[in-house]
């Protein structure tokens, strides 16, 4: 398979005014999951929603027709879904219940029959409040250990200031353990936080702030205290960014490269772990339109995203894109 080929993926319609925050997972069989926030009760966050799903057979030309992944059993809605394959095999899949306020919590379901049977689910952000862990977000490390990265306020409404805070697991998920601080950042604060593992071992955090830049932090201990906040080089508005590991080996960012708006929706590249950035290429540059919350997952010479598409009107359509990774490190810079 060749060339770049997209699609509208799931459309917003009468009823389902909303589509985004994805993520994706090729099964063992070699067809694609697709996971995603579909709401039905409006285009807020708050509004009621459920994690819906597609299937792919042909690399995401043409897709199944829409089920429930996980039905809505929070007082507002479930949304943000992370799905990674385990070192094990077994496949695992994240969600948010968001049932107010002052009570939004991530939760994991692992399969050990490709996502046919679930296990039951656990909390993975233990304690008290509002905990934004975005979609296509769970991470484990070389050593097993997996990562959930999130952002923290008491109460959203009340303070709209967020603390960034990882929690861990050794056990595969079963048990969940609370990093050593949280992080804070001027605005808003530290908000939607990432992580990656690093060559070297260490582990990098990259930040949704309102400075005008993403920030980030660095852990030494497999993501459990992490240094103070910094700026990084890459200008970004208040929206989230991605990143993950390429074939090759370098750093794939995908990110609006701007300081206010989230358009465009860029790609860069680094070659030396994050400390600089180059071989910038606009995926979508429509100024009227509206890019973000991507998800990355490689499949062969294949790289699969998938991102929010805001035409106006906070109607947001999700968006999937195919093309080959080596087309990120293609041109000068």
């Amino acid at each position: 398979m060749s060339g770049i080929f997209e699609s509208i993926v799931c459309p917003a319609g009468e009823g389902n005014p909303r589509n985004s925050e994805a993520s994706l997972l090729e099964l063992k069989d070699g067809r694609l999951l697709l996971a995603y926030s579909r709401f039905y009760g409006g285009s807020e966050d708050a509004a009621s929603g459920d994690i819906s799903g597609r299937i792919s057979e042909d690399g995401g030309r043409s897709w199944s027709a829409i089920f429930t992944l996980r039905k809505n059993d929070g007082l507002q809605n479930v949304m943000s879904a992370s799905l990674l394959r385990l070192a094990s095999g077994r496949a695992a899949f994240m969600y948010l219940r968001k049932n107010g306020d002052s009570d939004l919590h991530a939760f994991l379901r692992t399969s050990g029959d490709d996502c046919r049977i679930w296990s039951e689910e656990v909390c993975c952000t233990p304690g008290e409040g509002y905990f934004v862990v975005n979609n296509d977000r769970l991470v484990q490390l070389a050593s097993g250990r997996l990562l959930v990265p999130a952002s923290w306020t008491a109460d959203t409404a009340r303070d709209g200031h967020y603390r960034a805070v990882v929690f861990y697991s050794d056990d595969w998920g079963l048990t969940w353990h609370t990093g050593g601080q949280r992080l804070d950042i001027p605005g808003r604060g530290a908000m939607e936080p990432g992580v990656i593992e690093l060559t070297d071992g260490r582990v990098w955090m990259f930040l949704r702030t309102q400075l005008g830049h993403v920030w980030q932090s660095f852990s030494e201990d497999g993501g459990i205290s992490w240094e103070a906040p910094s700026q990084s080089p890459v200008i970004a508005p208040e929206s989230p960014s991605q990143v993950k590991r390429m074939p090759s080996g370098r750093l794939l960012m995908i990110f609006n490269h701007h300081p206010l708006a989230r358009t465009p929706l860029t790609a860069a590249v680094s070659a030396d772990e994050g400390a600089s950035w180059s071989r910038f290429k606009n995926i979508e540059d429509n100024p009227a339109h509206g890019y973000s919350y991507p998800s990355i997952l490689f499949v062969g010479d294949r790289c699969l995203l998938t991102y929010y598409l805001d035409t106006g009107g906070w109607n947001l359509s999700l968006k999937f894109r195919s093309l080959p990774w080596r087309w990120f490190e293609e041109g000068a810079g």
